[in-house]
């Protein structure tokens, strides 16, 4: 009786635990916003945001062999099996068109996408943390300069287990002066 007891208080403990875990793991959904043209941005903001995205290397990740630029689908081998990589055209129904600039942050900076989910453990956001706000934005008017492309959308991977370090910038950093410019190489 006892041991029984004791393996419904352990079965307990754990089942609170992986909800807690979940619970810490989920993301409330950032309202989209109707597509913003790209005209409604800063001519200066939409060439710096060129530039960001270009040092950031999107494209290589984010292009299929023969693909439309940044439309996503390049098949990427994981051990977890194949997974594609996603559309961040202007496109509002499968690119991030209808992502504010909040959503587009929290991606970046935290791996989680508008709607709430996380994002595929091979983005490697943890890269982009320590990007400055300035970047982020001009990055985000930045992504406003391409066509809009339609993409298949693909079976999402649930896994977070990547994402058990937290992803807090590095302590090399804190109390230097930032200069962005020499900056940019740590993302």
């Amino acid at each position: 009786m006892k041991h029984k007891r004791t393996l419904l208080w352990g079965g307990a403990l754990l089942a609170a635990a992986a909800t807690a875990a979940a619970a810490c793991m989920l993301e409330p959904a950032i309202t989209p916003i109707a597509t913003p043209a790209a005209s409604q941005f800063a001519s200066q903001a939409v060439a710096r945001g060129a530039r960001v995205v270009a040092q950031g290397d999107c494209m290589v990740c984010h292009t299929a062999k023969g693909g439309a630029s940044f439309a996503g689908g390049l098949p990427l081998g994981t051990p977890l099996g194949t997974i594609y990589t996603t559309n961040i055209t202007p496109d509002a129904a499968s690119g991030i068109g209808s992502w504010p600039l909040a959503a587009f942050t929290r991606a970046l900076r935290r791996g989680v996408s508008r709607d709430g989910h996380l994002l595929y453990p091979a983005f490697p956001y943890i890269h982009y943390t320590r990007m400055s706000n300035q970047d982020i934005e001009d990055a985000h008017a930045g992504h406003r300069r391409g066509a809009a492309q339609p993409a298949d959308l693909h079976a999402r991977l649930p896994s977070a287990t990547g994402r058990l370090e937290p992803a807090v910038p590095a302590p090399w950093l804190v109390g230097r002066r930032w200069r962005p410019a020499a900056g940019r190489r740590w993302y």
